[in-house]
């Protein structure tokens, strides 16, 4: 099994695990504080939670090794009572909100969470401390702590829907650097405009699943490194699934 607390590092992609925020930047490792700081002063992660900022979520990824079936299990729950209005948590596959809960200040009980789903290889599951519906993101500090325990084989994965039933698979030259620590795929459907992105480990190939057949889309890459610095963007290709 895979649980945030006890994987968290200070390394992105380890044990499968990244630390970003909703528009989707990596955050920059502190070795001081022991936490992923964001582009804003609050924004950032810690071994169990997190603190969202005023214009992005705090998102805690995991990036399933294979296919198979997930269950993720765990509690989210206020961690700092002097004040704020609450907080929005999250679970996200994609663009489907698979568990969402607003939590009240000073609610340190919390709620428990239970979800199961299947999952492709690469798939990216996505753990969202937002600052709630009040727009307050004063201490919002949060406890969002999951384990998830990953079942291989068994009953396959639903056939995606019509016209989303493509792939593309997108292949690199391994970059030599020693600080290396993975890519970040980027795609969409038209030149040089990406909404899209998938985060791999230290590969020089990925598959991109669910794609609509006949639409061209186009592709590049970044590189990502152990401080969670992405280089410039690479070529651009096109596939056409």
């Amino acid at each position: 099994s895979y649980k945030a607390s006890t994987d968290f590092s200070g390394v992105q992609g380890q044990r499968g695990w990244f630390y970003r925020d909703s528009a989707g930047r990596n955050m920059t490792y502190n070795s001081t504080s022991k936490r992923w700081q964001g582009a804003e002063t609050y924004l950032h992660l810690f071994s169990t939670g997190g603190h969202p900022g005023n214009g992005t979520d705090a998102v805690r990824r995991w990036v399933t090794p294979s296919a198979g079936t997930i269950q993720i299990t765990g509690n989210a729950k206020d961690l700092d009572g002097n004040g704020g209005g609450g907080v929005t948590v999250s679970i996200r596959k994609g663009t489907t909100v698979l568990w969402q809960q607003a939590i009240a200040n000073k609610n340190t009980t919390g709620f428990n969470f239970n979800v199961t789903t299947t999952v492709t290889a690469g798939q990216a599951i996505d753990f969202h401390i937002n600052r709630g519906a009040d727009g307050n993101w004063n201490n919002d500090t949060t406890a969002f702590d999951p384990t998830i325990t990953l079942t291989t084989g068994g009953t396959p994965p639903p056939p995606p829907p019509p016209g989303g039933g493509g792939s593309a698979t997108v292949t690199w030259n391994a970059n030599p650097e020693s600080d290396l620590s993975g890519y970040r795929v980027f795609y969409g459907t038209s030149s040089r405009n990406y909404p899209n992105s998938i985060s791999v480990g230290k590969v020089t190939s990925a598959t991109i699943n669910g794609l609509t057949v006949g639409t061209t889309y186009y592709f590049a890459l970044k590189a990502v490194d152990t401080s969670g610095n992405l280089s410039g963007y690479s070529a651009e290709v096109t596939k056409r699934p």
